[in-house]
């Protein structure tokens, strides 16, 4: 029997849009979501263009007149940012940043307005170089201009703002559009100011309000920690930094709180290793003032952390598919936090050995992450995301991988690494991070990828599990700003990156580094080229 036929409305609540259901178009407020306790996001403005998913999507030549101020050009990128963006960047998080609040300031205030309008932009090219080389380079030239052109304006515009929460949200949007342009410094000089400026606010905004700001703020004060070889001078976040003694009271805090941790961890972790956490001083040095009580409280907070979520998660399962990617992320995070209070303090690689268990138990944590990606539907699953404002399971899996000797366990991260993360996890780039920990491993145990295997369901009987002595350890790897085009062993040109490798020098300090080139693929390479360099010893700085 056929189905009887309706007219699509196209009107309505941004709200009840996105749940695809019929608005009572109730103005201010549609009474189909305030009588169900829903926040209603309020109407389009008459003028915007509803384009439909496949639109957005397709994949047509830039026009020149992009590189002007297009009012349709406009139109058709707030639509693709709030139709396929947006539920992109909110992967990791939840929606009450980038969809409740960015939806009605985008038609309140002209910066935020064009900051939106330049990271859809830059997204949408991301994913195209991403997924075909189809922009050629005049193509790509010309939706440069019509970003950076949006971002211009948003800069003037912002320069005018007398109100702090505006500044600190448009602040956030700048941070998305260095983050997108793979402009690390320029994204941790506006990550600063933003904090720098929430520490001194005496903003009277609303708690929500100000409750979604400091979230978004504690998630780049990590980032800076990571990335930045002058973390050390980025402000502490006063305001999120306080409240860990604190219980938190639901989902978000928990987030921030353990964010707010792992701030501190990381923080504490470039006070012993100025350079990117490499202790370069001799073994009978003693600890700088603090750092074993810094150690003790820190830990301590890990653990009230983790006993705490547990009740909260016994209270509250999970019972959507975002929510149980965020718990997972979470416990992950406090159990890396875990291993770096417990192995700070000392100098050899071989510390981290005492914390196998630990290590299984992130991995174990990926696993249930794969099943869960297993168990999408199809359309779910083909929607990978390219990029996320956020760290999720990359960096962590990538530790691991790092610093856990085990094989079985290396390969197994290894493989959840392949296929929990999207392509870019803020400045992390998913093909170079995996083609690193598979060269570090490949070192590490004296054999090549194929040798090693890839199966998650590896018997650990069939692999040589023997960590490797403290000496030839890696302590860590590090690639370059830019890809040069070398070619592989079949003689195509490719992006390949200068990396890094440091070990213990022979003596009594320093570190000893080589340099490889890695051809950055789908699959990470076996046979890599050494630069026309000589092994080289850092000395103390």
């Amino acid at each position: 029997m056929a189905r009887k036929g309706s007219q699509k409305v196209r009107t309505g609540c941004r709200t009840c849009k996105s749940r695809r259901v019929k608005c009572d178009e109730t103005k201010p407020h549609c009474l189909r979501c305030t009588s169900h306790g829903r926040s209603c996001q309020g109407y389009p403005s008459q003028d915007t263009v509803n384009y439909s998913w496949g639109e957005l999507l397709q994949k047509r030549p830039i026009m020149p007149a992009l590189t002007h101020r297009s009012p349709s050009a406009d139109r058709r990128a707030l639509d693709f940012y709030f139709r396929v963006m947006a539920p992109i960047l909110t992967e990791y998080s939840d929606d009450s940043f980038w969809i409740q609040l960015v939806a009605p300031a985008t038609e309140q205030d002209t910066a935020v307005r064009h900051a939106v309008i330049a990271i859809s932009s830059l997204y949408e090219r991301s994913s195209l170089e991403a997924d075909t080389a189809q922009l050629d380079k005049t193509k790509k030239t010309l939706e440069n201009h019509f970003a950076i052109g949006h971002y211009n304006h948003a800069l003037r515009e912002i320069s005018k703002a007398a109100d702090e929460n505006t500044v600190l949200f448009v602040c956030i949007l700048f941070v998305c559009i260095e983050v997108l342009n793979n402009n690390k410094d320029a994204a941790v000089a506006h990550s600063r100011h933003g904090v720098r400026i929430f520490n001194g606010s005496r903003s009277r905004s609303s708690l929500w309000v100000r409750e979604r700001l400091m979230s978004m703020f504690v998630r780049l004060s990590i980032f800076p920690t990571l990335f930045d070889q002058k973390s050390l001078v980025f402000p502490p976040f006063v305001d999120a930094e306080s409240n860990l003694g604190g219980m938190p009271t639901n989902l978000d805090t928990y987030r921030s709180s353990i964010d707010a941790i792992m701030t501190r961890c990381l923080r504490l972790l470039r006070t012993l290793g100025p350079r990117h956490g490499l202790s370069l001083w001799p073994e009978d040095w003693p600890l700088p003032d603090g750092v074993a009580a810094s150690q003790q409280t820190l830990s301590s907070l890990l653990t009230k952390w983790q006993d705490n979520f547990s009740v909260f998660e016994l209270a509250h399962p999970p019972l959507h598919h975002k929510t149980q990617v965020l718990y997972l992320i979470m416990r992950m995070k406090c159990l890396v936090g875990h291993i770096w209070m417990g192995t700070c303090t000392e100098r050899n690689e071989t510390s981290y050995d005492r914390y196998l268990a630990v290590f299984r138990n992130i991995v174990d944590l990926a696993a249930q992450a794969v099943v869960l990606e297993s168990g999408r539907d199809r359309v779910h699953a083909l929607a990978k995301p390219k990029f996320v404002f956020d760290l999720g399971y990359l960096p962590i899996l990538y530790f691991v991988a790092l610093k856990c000797r085990d094989l079985g366990t290396r390969v197994a991260a290894l493989d959840c690494m392949a296929i929990l993360p999207a392509a870019r996890e803020f400045l992390w780039d998913s093909a170079l991070e995996i083609c690193i920990a598979w060269r570090v491993v490949e070192k590490e145990h004296g054999a090549d990828r194929r040798t090693l295997g890839t199966r998650r369901d590896r018997a650990p009987r069939d692999i040589p599990i023997f960590p490797p002595p403290d000496r030839p350890r890696i302590k860590s790897a590090r690639a370059g700003d830019t890809a040069e085009l070398r070619a592989n062993q079949s003689g195509e040109r490719v992006a390949h990156y200068a990396v890094t490798f440091f070990t213990k020098a022979v003596g009594q300090y320093g570190l000893k580094t080589e340099e490889e080139w890695i051809d950055v693929c789908a699959s990470p390479p076996h046979g890599l080229r050494k630069p026309d360099r000589k092994t080289t010893a850092l000395s103390r700085v």
